[in-house]
């Protein structure tokens, strides 16, 4: 028990230190000795992060597509207008 209160001190003080301790714990498969509630609070945290940075990068695409998708038509509707005023200037 007090392996798992020094752990849970220590995610206070320093969450990298207590994250290598409970990555040793969890190797040596010492399940009994791991400081369950921080690691739950930290997966739950890990999980939201993921999924905001798949949103982010799905929105990113999104407007990637649409704006390469708006130059399209702008191009093909541009091309055609600067044709047309090089055709005056045609001197063949």
């Amino acid at each position: 028990m007090t392996i798992t209160t020094n752990l849970k001190q220590l995610y206070e003080t320093d969450e990298n230190l207590w994250l290598e301790k409970t990555i040793e714990l969890l190797k040596q498969k010492q399940f009994n000795k791991i400081d369950l509630e921080h690691l739950i609070e930290e997966l739950i945290s890990l999980g939201k992060r993921d999924l905001a940075k798949a949103k982010s990068l799905l929105r990113q695409i999104i407007i990637h597509i649409l704006l390469l998708q708006n130059w399209q038509v702008e191009y093909e509707k541009n091309i055609v207008i600067v044709f047309e005023k090089l055709k005056p200037l045609d001197m063949t």
